[in-house]
């Protein structure tokens, strides 16, 4: 994650370098205010990419998309198996919102735990 604060920095000072530097090329002054223009805007646009990238690995924003809709039924099988799944599905309904991405692994992970046993098998040993 401090990858993505010291690009931002290092290419916030880049672009302002260039700015800076474009009236004094060889270019002509016709063209560098519009160079100015657009090496601004495009050194802005990364900048606002790289720290929105960053906000989402340190929020973990991706965690709270919601769940496509095609993954919603094996969701709520996969709850018929845990033990207090039919109260979080009541609860979600109440709330009238969807699985969202985080939950999705948390209830297959708690599923996974509550497999049901094969009569006449031993439980397997580790």
């Amino acid at each position: 994650m401090q990858f993505f604060l010291y690009a931002t920095i290092a290419l916030a000072i880049a672009g302002v370098i260039a700015i800076v530097m474009l009236p004094f090329s060889s270019i002509p002054n016709d063209f560098s205010f519009g160079a100015q223009e657009v090496v601004g805007v495009a050194v802005f646009a990364a900048c606002l990419f790289l720290l929105h990238e960053r906000t989402e690995l340190t929020l973990r924003l991706y965690n709270y998309e919601p769940v496509e809709q095609t993954t919603q039924g094996e969701l709520r099988a996969l709850l018929h198996r845990v033990p207090e799944g039919m109260s979080y599905q009541n609860a979600l309904a109440a709330d009238n919102r969807t699985f969202v991405t985080v939950e999705a692994e948390e209830i297959r992970r708690r599923a996974d735990a509550f497999k049901p046993q094969t009569e006449g098998l031993e439980p397997a040993e580790s």
